[in-house]
């Protein structure tokens, strides 16, 4: 196995992407993972975070990286401080705790349009290594919970990136989004770890497909320009 700390594969948005490394397998991850539900205003600030996340990639907002690439316990400030930094940009009512989620992915699915819009999704990722999702965190068990959750996602993007990228264009709650995700469940379902069994949600999911799917066409993208 090689030495991730010697063959890093990629560095995107803050967070190391290397080869797999030896790491206790879904240690924190409960066989029946239940997804929280929408609260009353998810959907209102879920819509307000897309053209505030477009807005942000356009300015290049400096805290993206950051705000992407980290599980610290403040989130809420570093989007606070981006729409402070850009005021032209049309922020949510709602920037707390509670819009991470929401803000994470319009942030992803803005920088998967803006730089991979005209690029057409591959057939699999089959090329790319296998990869850890590796983040800044004040707690060792939320990024390992982290790393466990998003393996499976990894997985799916992998397997179907075409069906990923048709998820991500469509607009939250509509019913597109649940056509695109109910061809996607099956995938999900083979994707988790054997034994356990995930409530499906689609916001939740799009969240982590969306940093998945990026990161892989990066890394993708890096390696078929090496190879001319």
């Amino acid at each position: 196995m090689p030495n991730a700390a010697t063959n890093p594969v990629s560095v995107v948005f803050g967070a190391l992407t290397m080869m797999a490394m030896a790491i206790p397998a879904h240690a924190q991850m409960p066989p029946d993972f239940k997804v929280p539900e929408l609260k009353k205003g998810d959907e209102q600030v879920m819509r307000d975070a897309r053209p505030f996340a477009d807005c942000l990639v356009a300015h290049q907002a400096k805290e993206i990286p950051k705000y992407l690439g980290s599980l610290i316990y403040k989130m809420e400030w570093l989007a606070r401080d981006m729409a402070k930094a850009h005021p032209e940009c049309p922020a949510p009512k709602k920037l707390g705790h509670d819009a991470t989620t929401y803000l994470q992915t319009a942030l992803l699915e803005a920088l998967i349009k803006r730089d991979f819009s005209n690029v057409p999704p591959p057939a699999n990722f089959e090329n790319v290594p296998p990869l850890l999702y590796v983040k800044t965190s004040d707690n060792d068990v939320s990024k390992e919970f982290f790393v466990n959750l998003i393996e499976p996602y990894d997985c799916v993007s992998r397997r179907e990136p075409a069906k990923v990228q048709a998820f991500l264009v469509t607009l939250p709650m509509s019913d597109a989004e649940a056509a695109a995700f109910n061809s996607l469940k099956a995938t999900i379902v083979g994707c988790q770890p054997k034994g356990e069994s995930w409530e499906l949600r689609a916001y939740f999911a799009r969240r982590y497909l969306a940093e998945t799917y990026y990161t892989l066409m990066k890394v993708s993208q890096r390696q078929n320009a090496s190879a001319h």
